[in-house]
């Protein structure tokens, strides 16, 4: 059973799933005055279901964490103080400036993601994109595998938790996978 801890961070981009599957990502604001998005709160009050993404959102990525502070570093190397800034300024900028390549990086795995999806839909994928989508797809031919169902949810109730796939599929041999693309 998954545990929903209060603590004192806003967990940004949280997706929340009913014990149906259904999202629940935003609530009513209470004035009536359009979404905001769900909190642990609601989640408790609501019996909500926390996603996959939000349960891993608490576990140490040491490599992921590695190259964020690459980016800031390299950041700082190329780009010195101009002497007339505060160190809080500097920092500050420096700091927004390594995370652009975050973002930058986001961004690239939502195309590759998009591309994949086109590529199994048949139609057409950018050229500087088939790198990243050609391996996938030998991939799969090389392991027989089958493609059932894209971007569904999936629903543990006796564990706790829900979240949505980008495939369901079957193996060589018949047996259950569940696939989700990361780059």
């Amino acid at each position: 059973m998954a545990i929903l801890a209060d603590n004192k961070q806003k967990l940004s981009g949280s997706h929340w799933y009913t014990a149906g599957g259904e999202p629940c990502h935003s609530m009513p604001k209470a004035k009536g005055a359009g979404m905001r998005p769900t909190t642990i709160r609601d989640a408790k009050a609501k019996g909500l279901l926390p996603s996959v993404t939000n349960i891993l959102g608490v576990v140490a990525k040491p490599g992921l964490d590695k190259w964020k502070l690459n980016q800031v570093a390299l950041a700082a190397y190329a780009s010195p103080p101009d002497g007339a800034e505060s160190a809080e300024y500097y920092c500050s900028r420096i700091i927004e400036r390594a995370f652009d390549q975050v973002v930058e990086a986001a961004d690239l795995g939502s195309r590759i993601h998009a591309a994949l999806e086109a590529i199994l839909e048949g139609r057409p994928v950018e050229d500087e994109l088939r790198p990243y989508v050609e391996p996938c797809m030998a991939w799969k031919q090389d392991r027989g595998l089958t493609f059932d169902e894209r971007e569904i949810v999936l629903v543990n109730t006796a564990e706790g938790y829900a979240g949505r796939c980008d495939v369901l599929g079957h193996g060589r041999k018949g047996q259950l996978g569940v696939i989700d693309y990361k780059t």
